[in-house]
């Protein structure tokens, strides 16, 4: 077993119950311009939603893009008479108040904390993920935040990670990120040389090869 020192974790869906999170604040959105919120405009805005992230780590979209557009065509789709721009500061709004917690987050920072040096890499908008991490509680376990925002490049490119590298105390093989994407945590990870966990919550088959791949937050102690 490797002797690791530093671990990054991404936030959403790795310590941060985004899922939960995006329904809330969705839910709250829609309430607010007497739209009456249901499973199908969920589903329709995380397609959005997911394109449009997808288009940002692909490096084919800028973040200020992303919250005008997943909104736009959730309108246009769902036939919604409201303004994007308008519509995404209210969601954006109700997003920052939440602070949900994967199961067993709570212990893994708690057990790993003192032991190791940790750290968070994230996509997520700046100000909605520092204060998600607040409301949450589990800010003090880190020693940064990195959010590709501030950075000005997303994950999983090159120029993210070696930007965060340039920051913190490093050695490539006494570090491991830890996250549950392939195409942002271990597509970054494998790129820049270091250690990778995928989160794999819903055993899905894939052709990528990370260093460890669990099924449950709580099994990253088994490898550390």
């Amino acid at each position: 077993m490797k002797k690791y020192k530093t671990i990054l974790f991404d936030s959403d869906q790795t310590l941060l119950d985004f899922t939960m999170s995006e329904r809330v604040a969705l839910f709250e959105t829609l309430s607010f311009y007497n739209v009456s919120p249901d499973t199908g405009l969920l589903e329709t805005y995380r397609r959005c939603n997911r394109e449009a992230w997808r288009l940002f780590e692909q490096g084919k979209m800028e973040k200020c893009d992303i919250v005008l557009y997943r909104f736009r065509k959730f309108c246009e789709i769902c036939l919604l008479n409201i303004d994007p721009a308008e519509m995404n500061d209210r969601y954006l709004e109700q997003l920052c108040q939440t602070g949900f917690l994967i199961d067993g987050a709570s212990d893994v920072l708690r057990t790993l904390f003192g032991k190791y040096t940790l750290y968070i890499v994230t996509n997520g908008i700046d100000h909605v993920q520092r204060s998600r991490l607040k409301n949450a509680g589990i800010t003090h376990f880190f020693s940064d935040v990195f959010t590709s925002e501030e950075i000005g490049a997303p994950k999983p490119s090159r120029t993210y990670f070696e930007s965060v590298f340039e920051r913190i105390p490093f050695q490539k093989e006494q570090a491991l990120i830890i996250g549950d994407s392939l195409s942002s945590d271990i597509a970054g990870g494998i790129g820049s040389g270091i250690d990778t966990c995928y989160i794999n919550w819903d055993h899905k088959t894939h052709a990528e090869d990370p260093t460890y791949e669990v099924f449950d937050l709580r099994e990253v102690l088994t490898i550390l």
